[in-house]
């Protein structure tokens, strides 16, 4: 029986030293990363533990734990804050929105972490030569992350657009020619004679009967085939066999990373067709599941509702202030006369008690 063990569960950890974008000639690495762009984000080892000697460290096994690599002796462990993710499920359209710049790269890193692990190829063991290698931490191209936000942009706006079944949208996205559907920003940074072949043939779409011209159905392939391709690509997986009280073992997969852990989210997300919104408070991303009684909730949580309530209140006593008629007013806010009349009333009474301390001082 073959698993793939609950989103939900995973978990993982941010570094303590704050992220810094490093040009790749500061720091010595403990293998190749052969003609890669300069920058990395790299996290320095807190100052108080280089000082350490190797067997004050192992009196510290939440800081350091010993590596497989050879040349470095140890790994820095010291974590900052954990996070699960079930409680953020929609963590790969946070990093789908994210600018494709090194800056946009910095800001996920030092709220979520890493992207990968010592087992990924994203990510390497490096240190400045000043520290040696006991200050070795791990360092992750810039160039792999903006290629994987590149890859969830183009994967969530696909979906996005087919869903709502967008023409206009996906016009932008990707495109027809004699030879097949291609992605725009491919097409238009090589041209046709620049690739041999379009993302997706003319065959593939024969095969699976869409008909040139239909962007709706061509999108909806190509959607399949960037995401199949960027799971198999990505996914690192750990397995464990577990026996179940007499019953057969079961293998349970489970994401090491979290590159890994995001692409199987994104992948259920877009397998199992879920509806999500944006809060018109904080605009955060949330599932809004008819299950949940969700599907026409506007907020992420009840702290959301309630403050864009309270300023939705100041804004109609401010706009009535200024001459604005309560009339106006309940058709501004969606709302009726009575309610809001009663906003303007109760401010009305909260400035006078304010007053009235102010004037027994």
């Amino acid at each position: 029986m073959l698993e793939v063990e609950a989103l939900e569960r995973f978990i993982w950890c941010t570094e303590a030293a704050p992220f810094e974008l490093v040009d790749k000639s500061e720091l010595v690495f403990t293998r190749d990363i052969g003609e890669d762009s300069g920058l990395v984000l790299f996290t320095d080892v807190p100052k108080h533990l280089l000082s350490l000697t190797p067997q004050e460290r192992r009196v510290f096994p939440l800081y350091f734990r010993e590596t497989i690599d050879p040349v470095s002796a140890y790994v820095p462990r010291l974590h900052r804050r954990m996070y699960r993710l079930a409680g953020y499920p929609l963590l790969f359209r946070t990093f789908a929105e994210l600018p494709e710049t090194p800056e946009g790269c910095l800001s996920f890193a030092s709220r979520y972490g890493y992207l990968g692990d010592e087992a990924s190829e994203l990510s390497i063991l490096a240190y400045r030569p000043e520290h040696g290698r006991t200050g070795a931490s791990m360092a992750e191209s810039v160039r792999g992350w903006l290629s994987a936000v590149s890859d969830f942009k183009t994967i969530v706006a696909l979906w996005d657009a087919t869903r709502a079944l967008d023409v206009e949208a996906l016009a932008g996205i990707v495109m027809w020619s004699e030879c097949g559907l291609w992605l725009r920003k491919t097409y238009d940074s090589l041209g046709e004679n620049g690739r041999l072949f379009p993302e997706l043939s003319r065959q593939d779409m024969d095969a699976h009967g869409v008909e040139a011209g239909d962007l709706v159905g061509g999108a909806r392939l190509l959607l399949q085939r960037l995401l199949a391709n960027l799971v198999q690509e990505s996914l690192l997986f750990s397995a464990v066999v577990f026996p179940v009280n007499g019953r057969p073992s079961r293998l349970v997969l489970s994401p090491v990373d979290l590159l890994s852990a995001m692409c199987l989210q994104m992948a259920a997300a877009i397998l199992e067709n879920k509806d999500f919104r944006q809060c018109l408070q904080c605009e955060k991303w949330f599932e809004a599941s008819p299950a949940t009684l969700q599907a026409n909730k506007q907020f992420c949580g009840a702290s959301c509702r309630m403050k864009a309530y309270r300023e939705r209140q100041k804004e109609a006593v401010r706009l009535h202030a200024a001459g604005e008629t309560v009339e106006a007013l309940a058709e501004r806010f969606e709302s009726d006369t009575e309610t809001v009349r009663s906003w303007i009333e109760k401010a009305g009474r909260k400035s006078a008690r304010r007053q009235s301390r102010g004037g027994s001082r």
